[in-house]
């Protein structure tokens, strides 16, 4: 009886063991992606369908905007070169080698001080030479042109090698535009409004270039087209009438013993011309009548000679006048004093 009743209950243990077993197998199959018995004769679930239609739709969409997007970037890439290229017109040729092409940079003109004072003393006085040498030799120029080439000798400190207190004095600024060439380098190159300068001075720092005719020249280059073939043909050509030429330079230091001789002589005149007891009165303030600051730092000519005639050069004459005029009137401001 008792193994009648194990029997039942084994009986009992097993068919709940296999029942447990059969539903866990039944769970797994619902939950699998993949079912074997209708894998070739029925249509995936939509479950199923999804997720790899999905993922696929994902990788494909990521991987293809990847090289969408450079695709653009380099098409904009592209098209600013294109732009860049185009807005870069080649005007200009080298002088040395024609078949280099430049373009006019886009950076526009930056103002750059072509004279300074610490250029050096050497360097200044073969500039002030040259100078002075356009005014004693005329041949072609005008009047009024060589006022323009006294103008650059009065500005220029021929005797300075270093700015005053450190202040850098410019005595002519001049353009620069980079121009962009097909030999790969960038040339700075001065306007062409700035090669009458350049010729005044016969100076030109060897990192700069010139233009004319839309040619880019050298310093070397320039003078050799066209200051020598025109010295040449100069010769030639018609003089200016009258012809004239500037001598007899002197400096803005001379200047000032000038302006001391004409106020001595000015100051000893009035002393003179007045009363003891007045003259102690008025002796302090005229001894001490101010100096006259110069109002140039180079050379001036002091003879102009036109036509074999020698006279006195008007620009010096006029500083001159200028000197009397103003200790004349610190005289009178004095004499009205009580």
């Amino acid at each position: 009886m008792n193994i009648m009743n194990i029997r039942k209950h084994w009986k009992k243990i097993l068919f709940s063991a296999t029942t447990l077993f059969w539903a866990g197998c039944g769970g797994d199959s619902e939950n699998s992606p993949i079912i074997p018995y209708n894998k070739e004769s029925e249509p995936p679930s939509s479950s199923s369908a999804k997720s790899p239609t999905s993922s696929a739709v994902i990788i494909k969409s990521s991987s293809s905007d990847t090289p969408l997007s450079s695709s653009e970037t380099v098409s904009s890439s592209s098209t600013e070169n294109s732009s860049s290229s185009s807005s870069a017109i080649l005007t200009h040729k080298l002088a040395s080698d024609t078949t280099v092409n430049c373009s006019r940079g886009n950076a526009g003109n930056n103002s750059e001080c072509f004279l300074q004072e610490h250029d050096g003393y050497k360097k200044n006085s073969t500039i002030a030479n040259n100078l002075k040498d356009l005014l004693k030799n005329n041949k072609t120029r005008t009047l009024e042109e060589l006022s323009t080439v006294e103008d650059s000798l009065e500005a220029f400190p021929e005797f300075e090698d270093a700015p005053v207190y450190g202040v850098s004095h410019c005595v002519r600024y001049t353009w620069l535009v980079s121009y962009h060439c097909t030999d790969g380098k960038i040339y700075s190159v001065h306007e062409s409004y700035d090669n009458s300068i350049i010729e005044e001075h016969n100076y030109l720092p060897k990192d700069e270039y010139m233009q004319e005719d839309n040619i880019i020249y050298s310093w070397d280059e320039y003078k050799e087209k066209f200051i020598s073939s025109s010295s040449v043909s100069s010769s030639s050509a018609e003089s200016p009438s009258p012809l004239c030429t500037k001598d007899d330079f002197i400096s803005s230091n001379n200047l000032y013993d000038e302006f001391y001789k004409t106020k001595k002589n000015l100051t000893d005149s009035i002393k003179n011309s007045i009363s003891i007891d007045e003259l102690e009165i008025k002796k302090s303030c005229l001894n001490n009548i101010n100096a006259k600051r110069s109002d140039f730092s180079g050379s001036i000519a002091t003879k102009q000679i036109c036509n074999g005639d020698t006279t006195i050069n008007q620009r010096y004459q006029a500083k001159l006048d200028s000197n009397v005029e103003y200790v004349q009137k610190q005289i009178d401001e004095c004499m009205k004093e009580e």
